[in-house]
């Protein structure tokens, strides 16, 4: 009986050892002001999917995060009206660094503002000018744009509409200031049609993977139809490759000269 109450006592504080980590740290602006009521959250890396504990920030803009195991964490602070603060990759580690403190800024969102235009110089209407998924913004009939709530720093920065190759520019957002003049002229671009047969039932295949490549590369998943439709293309020669689960791997010969205004 006493081994086995000696055996329970040890599995315990072995327990309680694995989880003992604990991190301090403190939201503050980029001025200094310190930040209360801040929603922070911690995530277990490599998966943090969804956050492992949130907490918010104290009055004097503290958090504290304990019970965590040794390893690696990403932490995320936000608050309405400021960009998120996310410290990215830290090590959780008591016995090797001892309760660390970490410092996470957050910022004032900046914005950028611009014009889209054809090779000709004239306004682009429905072009799509993107930061990320969510973060984009549609030109109007003058080909204007503008994109707010981004993080101040440097950012690369998309334009893209049918009809037109895709560009890209880099810039810098300042807090709490809006910079314009980010404007991009659009190269018209060819396209690439076609469909995707069963070799043997000659029918349709839906959600085959057609991949072109040459001047740039690109790709495009047929439909119900097997219809495919790649835009955007540079003047010049491609390859096609279409890849399906189930299916062998095939490569369509060479494209020989798509031409910009034409769809092959």
């Amino acid at each position: 009986m006493k081994k086995n109450i000696s055996i329970l006592i040890i599995s315990f504080i072995f327990v309680l050892s694995c989880f003992s980590d604990t991190i301090t740290g403190i939201v503050k602006t980029s001025t200094g002001q310190l930040v209360n009521d801040a929603s922070v959250s911690i995530f277990k890396l490599p998966e943090g999917q969804k956050p492992l504990k949130t907490g918010v920030s104290t009055k004097d803009g503290k958090f504290k995060f304990d019970g965590l195991e040794t390893g690696y964490y990403k932490i995320v602070a936000s608050k309405k009206g400021f960009c998120d603060g996310i410290l990215f990759r830290i090590e959780v580690n008591q016995p090797k660094y001892g309760i660390v403190n970490y410092e996470i800024v957050l910022n004032k969102p900046g914005s950028i503002s611009g014009f889209v235009y054809d090779p000709d110089g004239k306004p682009v209407s429905g072009a799509k000018v993107f930061k990320s998924d969510n973060k984009y913004a549609i030109t109007d009939s003058r080909g204007f744009y503008k994109i707010g709530g981004l993080n101040p720093g440097s950012h690369y920065i998309g334009a893209e509409c049918s009809g037109y190759v895709k560009d890209y520019k880099s810039c810098v957002v300042e807090e709490e200031k809006e910079t314009q003049g980010i404007n991009f002229t659009l190269s018209f671009g060819g396209s690439i049609k076609g469909t995707v047969i069963d070799f043997d039932t000659k029918k349709p295949v839906k959600d085959a993977r057609v991949e072109c490549s040459g001047a740039i590369y690109s790709s495009s998943k047929t439909d119900e139809k097997g219809n495919f439709f790649i835009d955007g293309l540079p003047q010049g020669n491609y390859n096609l490759y279409v890849y399906r689960q189930g299916y062998e791997f095939a490569q369509i010969g060479k494209i020989i000269g798509v031409k910009v205004k034409e769809t092959f």
